[in-house]
């Protein structure tokens, strides 16, 4: 009589883009191009779940079932008061329906030039970047205008300039440098503290920094390809928002993390080698640091009344690796093939200095000062997990035939030759 007990659901996010783009461009002089234009764009997120089985049940009751046993929330269920019953049948939108909308409006300008030995690229923009979210639920927890109906609207004034310089030295030789500064609108989806069912924004959303450069050296020749690069990149004033239940406060919580930064660099070089005929060789090598640049700040907001848990909390992240991402690469490759269809591959590759994923949450005072009964504990649980190096091995064998209408190709592989079963792939801090 209460409904399903359980039940299958689609979760749906339906996207419409829509852009419009005048731009215009001049030859001013002997190589030189100059264009310029505007740019508008509305992009909408439609996201809502949608009843698919109830699994043998008649009816399923539309009510939020985090609340069912909360003394002070218990009587606010409802996911949607502008539905005169809270039962929904297969292929009814239930406990959450909304839409996020971006809408942009921009002008660019842009320089091309190329002359002898010598090009040059310039382009720059700038504009308004507008962001909002639409609720078509009304959800008891949050009436009115907290849930249902347009949310404030962000403005962000963002910003890009880009420029790159190529030379060729030589004509087997060439040079390039590109630089960009950009200021960007943060993902959507992290300006708000829950948009599943809540309009409230994040306090104080500012854009995000990114500023890059990369210095590359290219050689072509019958023989050999090679390519050695330079890079660098920076992003900060990130954010992001989740959802996670805090065991200090026994609250289930929004999660705000601000301040986010990120910063890359390092060289990479690839190689290609002819060695006959119906040999190459292939080879690649990266050498990066990947880090947080600066410690971010974290809020967490009750999710039931959106009243301030811990307030801006500083994450010592700031010495950390992004997990995952190997600081030390290199691959080679072999490949014998004949002109009769045979193909023979042999590759190995290691990897090394590649540590865990990070808590943000775990590495804020709060959390680690009462986790912790010395200093030694406490800089153990601070301290970055690191995961171990690898070496693998693969190689294929294929055979293809030419058919009268196309081709037929057959390939054996083996993965890991060297039959090495402890390769972490990845991990992260509880």
């Amino acid at each position: 009589s209460g409904g399903a007990v359980y039940a299958l659901d689609d979760r749906v996010e339906r996207i419409a883009r829509a852009e419009a783009v005048v731009q215009f461009s001049s030859h001013v002089g002997d190589g030189l191009t100059l264009y310029y234009g505007l740019r508008a764009s509305r992009n909408s997120s439609r996201n809502y779940k949608r009843l698919s089985d109830l699994m043998g049940a008649t009816h399923l009751r539309d009510i939020d079932h985090y609340l069912l046993d909360d003394d002070s929330f218990s009587r606010h269920l409802r996911n949607n008061l502008r539905r005169e019953s809270d039962l929904v049948a297969v292929g009814d939108r239930f406990s959450y329906d909304y839409d996020l909308v971006e809408r942009t409006l921009s002008a660019e300008v842009g320089l091309s030039y190329s002359a002898n030995r010598l090009s040059l690229d310039a382009y720059a923009s700038i504009g308004n970047h507008w962001i909002h979210r639409n609720g078509h639920f009304e959800k008891e927890l949050f009436p009115a205008e907290q849930s249902y109906g347009p949310s404030r609207e962000l403005l962000f004034r963002p910003y890009t300039l880009k420029a790159s310089i190529g030379y060729a030295i030589a004509s087997r030789h060439h040079l390039t440098l590109r630089a960009m500064m950009a200021e960007r609108a943060t993902e959507a989806r992290n300006l708000f503290l829950n948009p599943l069912y809540n309009n409230l924004t994040v306090d104080n959303p500012t854009t995000e920094r990114h500023i890059a450069a990369e210095f590359d050296y290219s050689y072509s020749s019958p023989n050999a390809d090679i390519s050695l690069t330079a890079y660098y990149t920076l992003a900060e004033n990130a954010r992001q928002t989740y959802r996670a239940y805090d065991d200090l406060s026994a609250t289930y919580a929004d999660v705000d993390i601000s301040r986010l930064g990120v910063l890359r660099y390092g060289v990479e070089a690839v190689a290609e080698v002819r060695l006959s005929r119906v040999l190459r060789a292939s080879f690649s090598a990266a050498a990066g640091q990947y880090i947080y640049s600066k410690n971010p700040t974290i809020t967490h907001y009750a999710d039931t009344t959106n009243e301030i848990i811990s307030s801006r909390s500083e994450s010592y992240m700031g010495d950390c690796y992004i997990g995952g991402a190997p600081q030390l690469s290199v691959m080679a490759q072999l490949t014998y093939f004949t002109y009769r269809g045979w193909v023979l591959s042999c590759s190995g590759q290691g990897v090394a200095m590649r540590y865990v994923d990070p808590s943000v949450i775990r590495r804020t005072e709060r959390v680690a000062q009462q986790a912790s009964l010395s200093p030694e504990i406490y800089h153990r649980f601070i301290s970055q997990g690191r995961l171990s190096n690898a070496v693998t091995m693969d190689m294929s064998v294929s055979r293809w035939f030419d058919l009268a209408k196309g081709r037929l190709s057959l390939t054996l592989s083996v993965r890991n030759l060297l039959g090495n079963g402890g390769v972490e792939y990845g991990g992260y801090e509880q």
